[in-house]
């Protein structure tokens, strides 16, 4: 079983989360482990995010990296939403040129979010990470194609209705194991044979 997105986590079927500014040391430590890099919205400083999405660029066709991201979009950070929506599209362009799935982190900032998409109709599946949302949102983000990846925190209601085939599983930064998030899940929605 995939964890699809971690901050603590290693080995065989994890994917550790990274920034580009972490990559070089990170594999050095762990040269086998499969990565998502991005820069995480709360982690973008004006003067340097041009030489810091260079350097993301230039590491993204490693063969360990599984995904773009953690990236997206955050209203309750102190980082200027014009600098946050640069370098998303950014992400987004290395996910389509690459042909690699997009990890997105969003708090307060879903209708931006399903615009971009829409104006973008992006080939690669864009992941929700770590989605908490009401089974309203839900719905919403299902009619425009996103996917989810669920934690070890959730909305049990939200979870009855959303489609196995739109599921991906993390631990994030919690101590939980994959195995333990996926079973809290099925106690809910039944076995979804994954």
């Amino acid at each position: 079983m995939l964890d699809v997105h971690s901050h603590k986590k290693f080995g065989e079927n994890v994917v550790h989360n990274v920034s580009p500014k972490e990559w070089q040391e990170f594999a050095n430590k762990h040269p086998q482990q499969l990565v998502s890099i991005g820069i995480h919205p709360w982690h973008i400083e004006q003067r340097s995010l041009e030489e810091e999405l260079a350097l993301l660029s230039s590491i993204i066709e490693n063969e360990l990296v599984f995904a773009i991201g953690e990236t997206g979009l955050d209203k309750r950070c102190n980082v200027p939403l014009n600098l946050q929506m640069q370098s998303l599209n950014f992400h987004i362009q290395l996910s389509e040129k690459h042909q690699k799935p997009l990890i997105l982190h969003c708090v307060r900032a879903y209708n931006e979010l399903q615009l971009l998409k829409r104006k973008v109709s992006p080939s690669q599946r864009w992941i929700i990470h770590g989605f908490r949302g009401n089974p309203f949102l839900a719905k919403q983000l299902m009619k425009e194609g996103f996917y989810f990846s669920i934690g070890w925190s959730f909305n049990p209601e939200t979870i009855k209705i959303l489609p196995k085939e739109l599921l991906y599983f993390e631990t994030d930064e919690s101590d939980a194991t994959i195995e333990q998030v996926y079973e809290k899940v099925i106690s809910i929605k039944g076995n979804i044979n994954i």
